[in-house]
C-alpha cells in the first residue's frame, strides 16, 4: 500500500515537473543564452563563492521547508490539546511552536543575506567577463564607431542590465529551488498520509490556472525589453546633455533638449505602464491560485476525508485538519509560487537578450572590426536619388564661385537673408529686422500692433531671464520721435555689469538712425568696458578689458593656450559671470555661437541644419519664406502649395552647397536619415553641418571658436566669404592668424599673462579687408596689471 502511493507520488511529481519545465521553456524563448550567462556567473570552476553562495542558499531553502512541515505538525499538536482540554500539553506545544520561530527567522534572515550576496557576486562575475572582452585592443572603439559592429545603449547594458540580470537571476534560483523543494516533499508526505489523489488535484488545479494564465496573458518579455531599450535611451540622452552642456547652452538649445527628454519620457512612461498593466494582470492570476484556490482545494480534500474517517475523537480530527490542511495549503503555493516564476523569467528574458546581444557582437568584434570596408562609387551610397538630382542642380547665380565644384550662391544667401528679416519684420511691424523696431507712420496710427510689440519686447526680456528698462514717456520701447514727428527705431541690447558684487542684465533701448550702415555708431555693437574675467576658482584671466565691436565689423581673438579666448565666449554667451566691468550687447536672438565640436542633436541630418528648431518648428516658421526663396532663384512666381514645405529641404541642400562644395555629406546621407551624428560624421563634416546652420539661422553676430579648424584652407576661406557677404559681424577665435586677418578689421590678442592688445588691422596695413569706413575704435593696449 505505501509502496504503491510512493509510485504515485512520483509519476505526479514526474507529470507535473514535465509540464511545468515546459511552459517555463515557452516563456524563457532564450533558455540557452539563459544558461550560458548563468554558466558565466558561476565561473569556470566548481569550487567558487558563487557555488559557496548557492550552496548555501540551498541549505537555507532545505531547512526551511523542513522548519515549515514541523510547524505544521506542532499547529496540530496545538489545536488537539486544546480542544480536549490538556493545559499542560497545551502550554508545552505551544512553546515548542515559540521556540521554533527562532531558527525559522534566522533561516529566513540568512536567506535573503545568501540571495543578495549572489546577486552582488553574479554582478562581478559578469562583469569582469564582459569588460575583460569588451575593453581588451581596441575592441571599445569598434563598438563605439564601426559600421556592422555598433553596440547601442553599451553603458547601460554593461551597468544597469547586468545589475539587474543578478537580482533577477538570485532571486529566480531562490523562487524556483525553495518552491521545488517543498513540493517534491510535501508531494510525498501527502502521498503517503492522504493519497495520491490529494497532491495530484491540487497540481492539477494549478496547472489548469497556469496554463489558462498563459494563454490569455500577452508576452511579457516583449514589454520588458521594450522598456529596457527605452530606459536606455533615455539615460544616454541625459549623459548627451551632460557631456554637451556647454555647446547646448550657447545654442540657446536648452528648450530643444527639453523636447527631447520629456518625448523620451513620455515613451518611458507608456512602456512601463503597458508593462505594469500586464503584470497587474499575471499577479491578479498568481495571488488568486495562491492566496485563495489553494485553502478552498485544501478544505474540499478535507471535508471529502472526514468523512470516511468513522468515528474519531474531535481532538484528533481538528489536529489532522489543521496538520494536512496547512501542508495542502502550502503544496498550493508551491506550486503557485514555480508557476508564477515563469512571469519572472518572462521578465528576464528581456535583459538577457540585451546583455547576450553585447557578448556576442564582443565575440565578433575583433573578426568583424578588421574586415576592409565595402567599396562604393564616390557618389553613390545612402544619398535618395532626389537628393542628387538636387546636388547636380545647385547651380544659381554665378555670385563669387570660390573654391570647390560648386559656385558659392550669394544670391541665394542674400535672398535668405532678406526673407529672414521681412519674417522678423511681419512679427515686429514695417523695418523691423527682429528687435530693431521702426515705422514710417506716427506711433498713434498703429494702434493695435503697439500693443503686440509690447508683448513681444516682454516675451524677450523673458527668454533673456532679465526686466524691461523703463522706457519713459508710456511709448513703445520699439520707437523714438524725431523732431519731424516720424517714428525712430531703436535697438535692443542687453547690458551685463557688476554692480555691488552682484551681476545685474538689464535690457536697454537706444535710438538709431534710418540708415543702416550707421548702426553701430549707436547701437547693434558688442562693448566691453573695463571688464575682468576670472576662474571659478578666482584667478583672473582678462583684466580692464575695453573694445567696441560696431555691427558689420568683425574681430579675431587670438593669443595663446589658457589665456582666456575660451573664457571670452563663455562670458560672451552668459555661461560664466563677469568679474568686473560691463557689457553690452545684442540679445541672444541675434547671436549665434559655432564652437569647436558642433553639438549633434538626436534626430535626422536636417534635424542638425535646423537645430535648434525642430522639423516641424522650422517648417512653420520658414516654410513661406523658403518656398519664396527658391520660386525666386528658380525663376518662377511662386511654387504650389504642396511643395512648399519640399522647399526647406531644397535650401538646406543648398546651404550645404555652400559649406561642402564636393558634396561629400549629400552623397552619403539622406536629409531623413537618422543616426548617431557624433560618431558617423567627421570632424571636417561636423564643422560643415556647424556653419550650415549659421547660415540657416542668419543671425546678426556669430561667435565662432575653432569652428574651421578641421576643414581646408579653400573651404574656410569660402565660408568667411559668405558671412562678410551675409553682413554677419564675426567674433572669431582661431589660430590661424594669417589666414584670419584677410577677413577681419580687428585683432584682439591675448598674452597669457591677464593683458591684452586690440589692433585696427585697417590703420596698422595687417592685410585686412579693404576699409568700407574709417575704424571707430583705435588701437589700444591693457593697462599695467597691478
Amino acid at each position: 500500500m505505501a509502496l504503491g502511493r510512493t509510485r504515485g507520488s512520483l509519476l505526479v511529481l514526474a507529470g507535473f515537473y514535465g509540464v511545468w519545465l515546459r511552459g517555463m521553456m515557452r516563456s524563457l524563448r532564450v533558455g540557452d543564452k539563459l544558461f550560458e550567462l548563468l554558466r558565466l556567473c558561476f565561473g569556470p570552476k566548481l569550487r567558487s563563492r558563487e557555488s559557496a553562495a548557492f550552496a548555501a542558499l540551498v541549505s537555507c531553502t532545505f531547512a526551511r521547508t523542513l522548519l515549515s512541515m514541523v510547524s505544521a505538525d506542532c499547529s496540530g499538536r496545538v489545536a488537539r490539546a486544546l480542544i480536549e482540554a490538556r493545559w499542560a500539553a497545551f502550554a508545552k506545544h505551544t512553546a515548542v511552536f515559540a521556540l521554533l520561530g527562532v531558527p525559522a527567522a534566522s533561516v529566513n534572515a540568512g536567506l535573503k543575506y545568501c540571495t543578495r550576496m549572489m546577486a552582488l557576486l553574479f554582478q562581478r562575475r559578469l562583469s569582469r567577463d564582459i569588460n575583460s572582452r569588451y575593453i581588451r585592443g581596441s575592441n571599445f572603439f569598434k563598438a563605439a564607431h564601426l559600421p556592422g559592429c555598433k553596440i547601442d545603449n553599451v553603458d547601460q547594458r554593461v551597468t544597469s542590465d547586468i545589475e539587474r540580470f543578478a537580482e533577477s537571476a538570485a532571486s529566480l534560483l531562490t523562487t524556483v529551488f525553495k518552491p521545488s523543494l517543498d513540493v517534491t516533499l510535501l508531494t510525498m508526505r501527502l502521498g503517503r498520509s492522504l493519497g495520491v489523489h490529494a497532491p495530484a488535484v491540487v497540481i492539477g488545479a494549478s496547472l489548469v490556472i497556469s496554463q489558462l494564465k498563459l494563454r490569455l496573458l500577452p508576452d511579457v518579455k516583449r514589454l520588458a525589453q521594450q522598456e529596457s531599450e527605452v530606459a536606455g535611451l533615455y539615460r544616454s540622452s541625459h549623459a548627451r546633455l551632460i557631456a554637451s552642456a556647454e555647446e547646448i547652452a550657447l545654442f540657446q538649445g536648452g528648450r530643444r533638449e527639453r523636447a527631447l527628454l520629456d518625448t523620451l519620457m513620455g515613451s518611458l512612461f507608456r512602456a512601463s505602464v503597458q508593462l505594469s498593466r500586464h503584470q497587474l494582470l499575471l499577479g491578479v492570476f498568481d495571488q488568486y491560485m495562491i492566496k485563495t484556490g489553494s485553502p478552498v482545494i485544501a478544505w474540499v480534500l478535507q471535508a471529502r476525508r472526514h468523512g470516511s474517517l468513522g468515528e474519531r475523537p474531535l481532538g484528533e480530527i481538528v489536529a489532522n485538519f489543521v496538520r494536512t490542511g496547512a501542508q495542502l495549503a502550502d503544496l498550493g503555493s508551491a506550486v503557485g509560487h514555480l508557476v508564477q516564476a515563469s512571469t519572472k523569467v518572462a521578465s528576464l528574458a528581456g535583459i538577457t537578450t540585451r546583455i547576450s546581444e553585447v557578448i556576442e557582437a564582443v565575440h565578433s568584434l575583433e573578426a568583424a572590426g578588421n574586415n576592409p570596408f565595402q567599396r562604393r562609387q564616390a557618389l553613390g551610397g545612402r544619398a535618395g536619388t532626389d537628393e542628387k538630382a538636387a546636388l547636380a542642380a545647385a547651380p544659381l547665380s554665378p555670385g563669387a564661385t570660390g573654391a570647390g565644384r560648386q559656385p558659392l550662391c550669394l544670391s541665394l544667401l542674400a535672398a535668405w537673408r532678406r526673407a529672414v528679416e521681412e519674417l522678423d519684420e511681419v512679427e515686429w511691424g514695417p523695418g523691423a529686422g527682429g528687435p530693431l523696431c521702426s515705422d514710417d507712420s506716427d506711433e498713434d496710427e498703429l494702434g493695435s500692433d503697439l500693443g503686440a510689440r509690447k508683448r513681444r519686447t516682454g516675451e524677450l526680456c523673458a527668454a533673456e531671464g532679465i526686466p524691461d528698462a523703463a522706457d519713459g514717456g508710456g511709448r513703445s520701447p520699439g520707437l523714438g520721435a524725431t523732431p519731424g514727428g516720424l517714428a525712430m527705431p531703436r535697438l535692443m541690447q542687453i547690458v551685463s555689469s557688476v554692480e555691488s558684487g552682484q551681476m545685474r542684465r538689464v535690457a536697454s533701448w537706444q535710438q538709431a538712425p534710418f540708415d543702416s550702415s550707421q548702426l553701430g555708431e549707436v547701437g547693434g555693437a558688442i562693448v566691453f568696458e573695463k571688464v575682468a574675467i576670472a576662474l571659478p576658482d578666482g584667478q583672473v584671466l582678462l583684466h580692464d578689458l575695453s573694445f567696441n565691436l560696431p555691427l558689420g565689423k568683425n574681430v579675431l581673438v587670438t593669443g595663446p593656450n589658457g589665456s582666456g579666448k575660451s573664457s571670452l565666449v563663455r562670458v560672451l554667451g552668459d555661461l560664466w559671470p563677469l568679474a568686473a566691468g560691463s557689457i553690452t550687447k545684442p540679445p541672444a536672438s541675434q547671436m549665434l555661437f559655432v564652437p569647436q565640436r558642433p553639438y549633434l542633436v538626436l534626430g535626422s541630418l536636417r534635424d542638425q541644419l535646423t537645430y535648434p528648431l525642430s522639423h516641424e518648428e522650422a517648417v512653420a516658421k520658414h516654410a513661406t519664406a523658403t518656398a519664396a526663396v527658391i520660386a525666386r532663384e528658380e525663376g518662377t512666381a511662386h511654387l504650389p502649395a504642396g511643395s512648399r514645405a519640399e522647399a526647406l529641404d531644397v535650401l538646406l541642400r543648398r546651404l550645404l552647397c555652400v559649406v561642402d562644395p564636393a558634396g561629400s555629406l549629400l552623397a552619403q546621407f539622406g536629409l531623413d536619415e537618422v543616426r548617431d551624428w557624433r560618431t558617423t560624421l567627421s570632424g571636417g563634416q561636423k564643422q560643415r553641418v556647424g556653419m550650415c546652420r549659421l547660415f540657416y539661422h542668419t543671425p546678426r553676430y556669430a561667435v565662432l571658436d575653432e569652428c574651421t579648424s578641421a576643414v581646408s584652407v579653400e573651404v574656410e576661406a569660402r565660408i568667411y566669404q559668405a558671412c562678410r557677404a551675409l553682413g554677419i559681424s564675426l567674433f572669431t577665435v582661431s589660430h590661424k592668424i594669417e589666414l584670419m586677418r584677410r577677413f577681419h578689421d580687428y585683432q584682439l590678442n591675448l598674452d597669457g599673462q591677464g593683458g591684452w592688445e586690440w589692433t585696427d588691422l585697417h590703420a596698422a596695413g595687417g592685410g585686412g579687408p579693404s576699409p568700407a569706413a574709417a575704424a571707430t575704435t583705435p588701437s589700444a593696449r591693457s593697462p599695467a596689471l597691478p
